[in-house]
């Protein structure tokens, strides 16, 4: 890659994660509501015998994303403690922080060399899947793991263990710069294999190489 083209992709880099930075805080938890469905689904998995509700929070109370749960029938949390059916808790999030793949994988994604107008639209349009599939997982683990720190902390007050599900050492690894790391590991993914692609054709058809401009 020559240092031309280099300088061009940082300079596409630092405009499309500035660009993006601004869009999730300006729409960030709309962005999030619009995956309401599979929030909901998600966290229901994680947390069987609670039913989710996701929505925008304009509370200024902490976060601007709501998860409202309800216990649809008795919930252990440790020992004779139970959460009753039909009590309703709450926990929020910060969309921005959530939305951070995104921004990290669209950057990328936005950034990177085509060899066509066509490959860029393909790449962002599986970008834009790959992120709504990661953030709808992500986030659906990073609510379930909350709502199971309360619970902890709840067994805890009252000295008595509770197991740790697997989904709060997910949640923490995510949160420990996970998220970072897969996004960008499915970003990469993506860019690499449309260079693959590209490279195979090229060796078929005899055109130029993947970073260099073809001849006119």
């Amino acid at each position: 890659m020559s240092q031309r083209i280099l300088v061009s992709v940082l300079l596409r880099l630092t405009i499309a994660w500035v660009a993006l930075t601004a869009l999730v805080a300006t729409l960030g938890p709309y962005l999030l509501v619009a995956l309401r469905p599979g929030l909901q689904w998600g966290v229901e998995q994680l947390l069987p015998g609670m039913m989710a509700w996701i929505s925008a929070d304009a509370s200024g109370t902490g976060g601007d994303v709501l998860m409202e749960l309800q216990a649809i029938r008795p919930l252990p949390i440790a020992g004779s403690y139970v959460i009753a059916p039909f009590v309703k808790m709450q926990e929020r999030i910060n969309a921005g922080h959530d939305l951070m793949p995104v921004i990290l994988l669209g950057s990328v994604l936005l950034a990177w060399p085509y060899r066509s107008t066509r490959q860029a639209a393909v790449s962002l349009a599986l970008g834009a899947v790959v992120a709504a599939v990661l953030v709808t997982a992500m986030t659906s683990v990073h609510l379930a793991g909350l709502f199971e720190i309360r619970l902890q902390k709840i067994a805890e007050s009252v000295h008595l263990p509770r197991e740790a599900p697997p989904h709060l050492a997910l949640m923490l690894f995510l949160e420990s710069g996970g998220q970072w790391l897969v996004a960008l590991v499915g970003a990469l993914g993506i860019g690499s294999w449309f260079a693959r692609l590209s490279k195979s054709r090229e060796g078929k058809t005899g055109e130029t190489s993947y970073f260099r401009r073809p001849s006119p």
